[in-house]
Formats: structure tokens, C-alpha cells, sequence
């Protein structure tokens, strides 16, 4: 074994993966065209590596096997990479489809191409008598030029088997043919994202789907077709068409955001600044009562929530406000587009929404009796009066079809939250409009009410409050129980504030018509009804929050039913 294998194998080995063996009489270019060679790849060696890919969504589920849906030749140079189509299929759920370029490489050129990390390797290989590895292509500087130069050029390569390769520029783009620069970014992630020349930001997505990436064309449609500058700008992009005309996007290439992180960082330090002020200065100082009003300036909160939030973090939250209601009103825009044309609620869809609704309590509060012995005592005493109030919750669904709804649904962000807006400083940039990951592409496509984002974000809000304390080691218990009603009271204002600088672009004023309050009261309690699911099936520790959350929105439902003016958080 030479110096270069040995490397690989060890910094393998100290990662904590064992690399597998494929061995194939056939050259490398025709390994995957007899039926044998391909089924000793699927059975053995996709499962080993895919599994250990961060971006693999199906680690916890029951797999019943992995088969090789598509095999795309694309010559680079002198190597041949595979353009693969896995379809890994579960024992009690539908399949999924995942995408994963790869290649093979001789043992002593090994090093020469690449960039290792934990899953750059998918195993070693012995290919027609010849030693070497096989790669994900990604982690492959030729490959990831000749993705950007084929963009350049709108390049189309057509497939042996039927249908084609293509490759697109935008035409507000300029892509240069010259020099490439790229790297591969580390960032633990649901696709595998590159850099190019510093400029361009592009991400090869793994979960696939033979129905158009919602992401792709929301962003080409900001892009071409309005005027909303705080998303970044489509570029380009990699489809492939198969011979019934199925579009599957394989890639995604936009300009680069310069910015100073995500809004979530951003949001945490001004948290951490407004508890260090309340330990400082208010430790026996009781939280005033709360103003249950929809909208909120600064101005309007008490004298002393205005010290403690301060008013730079204010003037953030209004701007994010504005530019979520002008992403609104973008996607809104394309009357002549059947894809982002409004439509407006009907019977039927409410009716459809509240049963969806209530599936969605009963199958969460399932989970959550389930999982007690997962909580700790406090969680678990928290859990039990959330569970006791599940008739109620869903009591609290019934408006949505008796009240006639005159709303409109568009298409949304559909994962909206803290971290999905950059801070550059001076603005926001909307990213990510893939949609909700558990969610089938076709889902994510359908036209929902954008409060549903509004809810998403005012979670997110309610996460950074309570957030802060659990990642705090450095909190005593004492200073727990002093933080979490001061917790509240941040994420109440934050959230007012916030949404009234939605309404107010929105042109909307600073109240709600009886049933867009519905609707966004629904939506919140949805939403953190939905996360339960996700807190108990990945950190338990966090599952106080979405509980808190319900608790929260079902009191302000009570204070509504005893004649109270609602509230909206």
C-alpha cells in the first residue's frame, strides 16, 4: 500500500470510519453497466457511507435497502464521474431520493484531488486490477470547475440512456469562463455547498425530488421577475431532464451575501445583553404586567423593558418586520403565474386545514406520553398540563372552518426562523427557501397563508428567549427562576414589535381583522405543537420550549374566550 493510501485510510480510521472494500473486474467506466457490479455497490457499500453523510435525513429510520435509481456518465478530463440517483427505500415510510456524484481514483493520484474530509471518501476500491478510492465528487476541484465553466457556456450534455444534463446562467448574471476558484464549505448541513471566485455561493442539494425544487424557483422568480433585493440573486443552476420531461435539480448557484452571521447569533447576544442588564439591575424587581395588544412600538412598552431590550435591537426587529412583508409582496406578484398567482381560502381548504390541524395534535400528544421517560421532572410536570389540555387545543382549531376566512394564500418561505435571514450589517438577506425539510417538494410547493411564516419567526423569537438560558451553563438555578419570567416578557414586546412593522408595510395598520388574528393564533399554536415532534425525537432537553410555547398561546386563548381583547404571540 502506498504512502498516499495509508494516509487516507488513517485519517479515515481516526475519524471513526472504516473504509469498505469494492473490487471489480470492469474498468471504472463500466462498472456500473452489468447488473452484478452494481449490486455489490448498492448492498454493501452505498449503506456504510451514506449513512455516516450529514446530509442524510434517514439515519433514524428502519431502512429496508438502497438501490441505484440513475447512473449519469460525465466525462472531466480524463475521469470519469457518475452522476447517481439513490433511492433509499424504508421499512414503514415512502422512499426518498438522494444524489450523490462520484469517481474513481488511482491510489497514487490520490492526494492530488482530494480534499479530505470525514465523507469525501466513500470507500476504498480495486477497479480492472487497479488500486485506488472512490470519491464524492464534490470534494474534487476539476469537477467543481467544470460545474461553474458548463454554467458559463449553458451547457447541455446529453445522457446515453435518454434525457439531458443542463446547465443555465441567469441572464442578470455574468459568469467569466477564466480562472475558477473554489472551495467546499464544512458547515454541517442538509446539502454540500461550495464557493466560487468568492462571489458566487453554490449548493448541490442530496434530497432530490422528480418535482421542480421550490427553492430554485422562488429565487429565479425574486430574481427575474420583481424587485425585492433582500434574498440573493439566482445565477445559475444544474438540472437534469429525464425522456418524460421530468426537471430534477441537482444544483443551485447564487451570488455570494457578504454578512456578519445569521440573525439566531445576532438575536442570542442582544438576549444575552438583556439578562445580564435584568441580574444587574432587577433581581427583585417584579415583571410589569403585560400590554396584550397585536402591535407595539417601542415607545408604547414599559419605561423599563425599554431599557433592558434597548432600542438598537428594536430598530432590527422593525427592519426585519418590513423586509418579511416585502418578501411577502414579491412572491405575491406574479398574477400572470400560475406558481405564485394568490388564491383565495375556501371552504373545503379550511376544512382540510383543521383536520390536518388535529391529526397533528393527536399524532404529537401521542409522541409526547410516549416519551416522558425522556424528560426531566420539571419538563415532564409541564408536559403532564400541556397534555391536559389537548381537547382544548383543538377546541381552539374550530374557528378555522366556521369562520368564513377571506384571506389569500401564496407561495411562502415555508422554514421561516432567525436562522434563515443573514445580518450584513446594515440589512437583512432572506436565504434558504427550500421549504419545510419533512415536507415532499410538491408539499413545500402549495400555497399556504404567509402568516404561516409569521408564526415561524415569532417561534423563533420565543426560541431565542428561552434558548439563552439553556445554553447558559454559567446560570444558577436561582438565576433561572429570576430569567424565565423576564423570558417571556422579551419574547411578548420582540414579537409585537416585529409584527407590527409587518403589518404597518403590509399596509395594513396596527390592528387584526377578527380572522387573520385566527389565523396567525392557529398558526403559532401549529407550529409549536409541530415542534414537540422535533424537540422529543432529537433533544428531549429542549422540549420545555415548544411546551411553553403551547401553554403561552392556550392562555391567551382562554383570556379571548372570557371576553378578553386578544392578543397576538
Amino acid at each position: 500500500m502506498t504512502a498516499q493510501a495509508k494516509e487516507v485510510r488513517r485519517r479515515s480510521s481516526s475519524s471513526g470510519h472504516e473504509l469498505l472494500l469494492f473490487t471489480s473486474r470492469l474498468s471504472w467506466e463500466r462498472v456500473f453497466s452489468r447488473p452484478e457490479e452494481s449490486r455489490d455497490f448498492e448492498r454493501r457499500i452505498l449503506p456504510s457511507f451514506i449513512r455516516r453523510c450529514r446530509w442524510f435525513g434517514g439515519k433514524a429510520k428502519p431502512i429496508s435497502r438502497m438501490t441505484l435509481q440513475t447512473v449519469i456518465p460525465v466525462k472531466v478530463g480524463k475521469t470519469t464521474h457518475y452522476l447517481v440517483f439513490v433511492e433509499v427505500r424504508y421499512v414503514q415510510r415512502l422512499p426518498e431520493l438522494y444524489f450523490l456524484p462520484i469517481a474513481y481514483f488511482p491510489t497514487e493520484i490520490i492526494m492530488e484531488h482530494v480534499e479530505y474530509t470525514a465523507q469525501s471518501v466513500v470507500c476504498r476500491a480495486e477497479v480492472h486490477g487497479k488500486t485506488g478510492f472512490i470519491l464524492d465528487s464534490s470534494y474534487d476541484k476539476a469537477f467543481r470547475d467544470f460545474l461553474f465553466l458548463k454554467m458559463a457556456s449553458g451547457f447541455r450534455l446529453k445522457v446515453p440512456s435518454g434525457g439531458l444534463v443542463e446547465f443555465h446562467a441567469s441572464q442578470f448574471s455574468k459568469l467569466k469562463h477564466g480562472k475558477v476558484e473554489s472551495q467546499v464549505l464544512k458547515a454541517d448541513s442538509t446539502n454540500t455547498t461550495f464557493i466560487f471566485n468568492d462571489r458566487y455561493f453554490f449548493k448541490f442539494y442530496r434530497r432530490i425530488d422528480r418535482e421542480i425544487n421550490p427553492e430554485l424557483e422562488i429565487v429565479r422568480f425574486l430574481t427575474e421577475k420583481t424587485s425585492f433585493v433582500n434574498s440573493p440573486r439566482y445565477s445559475g443552476s444544474v438540472e437534469y431532464r429525464d425522456e418524460a420531461g421530468h426537471a430534477v435539480v441537482l444544483g443551485l448557484l447564487q451570488e455570494k451575501v457578504e454578512n456578519q452571521g445569521d440573525s439566531w447569533s445576532m438575536t442570542m447576544e442582544f438576549v444575552g445583553r438583556y439578562y445580564d442588564r435584568i441580574l444587574g439591575k432587577a433581581r427583585k424587581e417584579k415583571p410589569p404586567p403585560l400590554i396584550n395588544r397585536p402591535a407595539l412600538s417601542f415607545a408604547e412598552i414599559p419605561g423599563l423593558l425599554q431599557k433592558f431590550i434597548g432600542p438598537g435591537f428594536y430598530e432590527r426587529v422593525v427592519l426585519l418586520g418590513r423586509r418579511t412583508a416585502e418578501m411577502h409582496l414579491a412572491m405575491a406578484s406574479g398574477a400572470g403565474n400560475p406558481d405564485f398567482a394568490p388564491e383565495q381560502f375556501t371552504d373545503s381548504y379550511q376544512k382540510s386545514l383543521y383536520t390536518s390541524l388535529r391529526k397533528l395534535v393527536k399524532d404529537r400528544f401521542k409522541l409526547l406520553r410516549q416519551s416522558m421517560s425522556k424528560l426531566d421532572d420539571a419538563t415532564k410536570r409541564f408536559a403532564e398540563r400541556v397534555l391536559a389540555l389537548e381537547d382544548s387545543i383543538i377546541e381552539s382549531f374550530n374557528e378555522i372552518y366556521t369562520v368564513r376566512i377571506n384571506s389569500l394564500k401564496t407561495r411562502i418561505h415555508g422554514d421561516y426562523h432567525l436562522g434563515q435571514v443573514l445580518f450584513t450589517g446594515k440589512d437583512f438577506v432572506i436565504i434558504d427557501f427550500e421549504g419545510e425539510p419533512g415536507f415532499s417538494f410538491y408539499e413545500r410547493r402549495l400555497k399556504k397563508s404567509p402568516y404561516k411564516d409569521i408564526a415561524g419567526m415569532i417561534r423563533s423569537f420565543h426560541y431565542a428567549a428561552y434558548g439563552k438560558i439553556l445554553l447558559n451553563e454559567n446560570y444558577h438555578e436561582k438565576e433561572v427562576r429570576i430569567l424565565e419570567p423576564w423570558a417571556e416578557q422579551w419574547q411578548h414586546y420582540v414579537s409585537r414589535f416585529y409584527l407590527g412593522a409587518y403589518l404597518e408595510r403590509m399596509g395594513m395598520g396596527k390592528e387584526l381583522p377578527c380572522e387573520d388574528d385566527i389565523l396567525i393564533r392557529t398558526y403559532l399554536i401549529e407550529k409549536a405543537v409541530y415542534e414537540l415532534g422535533y424537540e422529543l425525537n432529537g433533544r428531549p432537553s429542549w422540549t420545555i420550549v415548544p411546551l411553553r410555547g403551547i401553554d403561552y398561546q392556550m392562555r391567551r386563548y382562554f383570556k379571548e374566550k372570557e371576553g378578553v381583547k386578544p392578543s397576538v404571540n
